[in-house]
């Protein structure tokens, strides 16, 4: 083969490769530059992942438990009268544990203080599993 020919396919390749390089550039800078999704509409809400499938509209601040002073009662005997307290502040939605016996958790992390929660973090009040959405 001629050394034209040779120098012509090795600059083909070149510009080949580079416009790759170029069109995989532009996809990652177009999925940076996207906005994040937005929030649904409406108030979050708490959706307890068990046969109830009963669902916390957190509209204010709301206490869970065992006890019937909890605004949403549990049937867990893990969890505590009063277990946790879920609210939202600047419009992010948020969880605190409120002394419990056997502690709360999100996404199997224990909750020591005031948690700020995203949509599909889980939230174990003593052996019940919830779900934000």
């Amino acid at each position: 083969m001629p050394a034209i020919a040779v120098n012509v396919i090795k600059v083909l390749f070149v510009a080949v490769l580079y416009g790759f390089l170029w069109y995989v550039a532009r996809s990652i800078g177009s999925h940076i530059r996207t906005a994040p999704p937005e929030r649904p509409a409406g108030p979050p809400s708490i959706t307890v992942l068990d046969d109830t499938g009963t669902v916390i509209q957190l509209t204010g601040q709301v206490v869970v438990g065992r006890g019937e002073a909890a605004d949403v009662v549990l049937d867990d005997p893990y969890a505590s009268d009063r277990h946790a307290r879920f609210g939202v502040s600047g419009g992010r939605p948020w969880v605190e544990d409120l002394g419990s016996t056997n502690g709360t958790e999100v996404n199997e992390m224990p909750v020591t203080a005031r948690v700020e929660l995203d949509p599909g973090d889980r939230i174990k009040v003593g052996q019940t599993m919830m779900e934000l959405s």
